[in-house]
């Protein structure tokens, strides 16, 4: 965290003055509502950061990429997917998060929530990915797992097998490490995004909880996509709730204020209100349409105020590089390792091969392996709190082996 009491100025009150928010009003969190939302969420995320804050923001259509990136630095959801998806090494609080933006995103049941959690937990175990594919892959193989809540389950996780694992390793350390942009529009359908998106929190919060390192503010634009409203609770609210207890500042932006979550409205202690939500409350005062009305509830004050302008500037996000050329030696050494030992385990084989060859290139290759279908699990029972998963070739990784050879 940045040392001091910093004030992020945000325009200017009725009577001209200049209004701000210092940095400990805002640790109770903001919740930015109504028309023209997206654009207020923009002018802070530039304000925060030029008062020296270190400032995460999570945009999933982009529109905050497209105002901000010539002032920090924004990232492409092909550059970070891949670490989002990695286990953190001994983080079964992950697992659990993962599970719970699993459920946000694609509105599961308690039960399939369960189950989720279940097999995310195995994988936490072997220190795999919680893509998709890998989930799906997991279900599939898994004795016991029956019923409509499982064929629903895996209906729903085969639907975003594109999202792939693409990107790189251990990226997300390296952009918490100053102001960024988090940018999901280019993931397709809508649902990809909101999953990669709520995965990419869940990271987030895994990281702060076991790092120094952290950001000063959060902001999450069109929170109601990720947090939606319920009138009956059908899942728990982990990732939901181990966001509003973290220390971090939040910021929550949405336009469409009926559809948030009313339990995250309700916990943030400062609302920003568009004139359009605050003229038809009826309270008094009328808002001319440039204007926003702050309702801070632990100061006790409203304050109407014109939102400063600033000179939207787009700059080019970091993605991926280029795939580099197939190692097909590391290729047939990994298939071989499996091959010969009926036992082989993910941990095992990167083991085995992390002697000779980069851990993150044996573990890459691996995941791409088991996302061509040349790989599949098995679940043994060793009468443990997870069963074991062991590795073993398809018929097309035997085929491709031969191949090699």
């Amino acid at each position: 965290m940045n040392d001091g009491i910093r004030s992020v100025w945000l325009g200017y009150t009725r009577v001209g003055g200049r209004f701000a928010l210092r940095q400990d009003e805002m640790d109770g969190g903001i919740a930015l509502l109504g028309q023209r939302a997206k654009d207020l969420a923009s002018m802070l995320a530039y304000a925060c950061n030029e008062a020296g804050l270190k400032t995460a923001v999570i945009d999933l259509n982009g529109h905050l990429s497209d105002r901000v990136s010539g002032y920090i630095g924004s990232y492409d959801l092909t550059y970070f997917l891949y670490d989002v998806c990695r286990v953190e090494e001994g983080a079964a609080t992950h697992g659990q998060l993962a599970a719970s933006a699993y459920t946000l995103a694609l509105d599961l049941s308690f039960e399939q929530e369960a189950i989720l959690n279940s097999s995310i937990q195995k994988i936490v175990a072997e220190r795999g990915v919680v893509s998709p594919s890998a989930l799906y892959n997991d279900l599939t193989a898994t004795e016991g797992y029956r019923g409509f809540a499982i064929d629903q389950l895996k209906g729903r996780l085969a639907s975003l097998r594109s999202l792939n694992m693409i990107g790189e390793a251990d990226v997300v350390r390296k952009m918490v490490e100053g102001s960024f942009i988090a940018n999901f529009s280019r993931a397709e359908p809508p649902e990809a995004a909101e999953l990669a998106a709520a995965l990419f929190l869940a990271k987030l919060l895994t990281l702060i909880q076991k790092s120094d390192e952290r950001p000063d503010v959060i902001i999450l634009s069109e929170a109601h996509r990720l947090f939606k409203f319920h009138s009956i609770r059908n899942h728990s609210d982990r990732l939901l709730t181990t966001f509003l207890s973290s220390t971090v500042s939040k910021v929550l932006s949405t336009e469409v204020s009926p559809l948030l979550d009313r339990n995250l409205t309700s916990a943030c202690s400062i609302k920003v209100l568009s004139s359009n939500v605050w003229n038809e409350s009826g309270k008094g005062l009328i808002l001319t349409p440039n204007m926003f009305m702050v309702k801070n509830a632990n100061y006790g004050y409203d304050e109407a105020f014109i939102p400063r302008p600033f000179e939207a500037k787009k700059g080019e996000s970091q993605t991926s590089s280029p795939d580099e050329q197939e190692d097909e030696s590391l290729t047939k050494l990994i298939l071989e390792a499996i091959s010969s030992n009926e036992s082989a385990t993910r941990i095992s084989v990167m083991s085995f091969l992390s002697a000779e060859h980069p851990r993150e290139q044996v573990e890459r290759t691996l995941d791409k392996l088991r996302l061509q279908g040349l790989i599949e699990t098995i679940s043994t029972d060793v009468h443990t709190d997870y069963p074991l998963s062991t590795l073993t070739l398809t018929e097309a990784g035997r085929d491709h082996l031969g191949r090699l050879n």
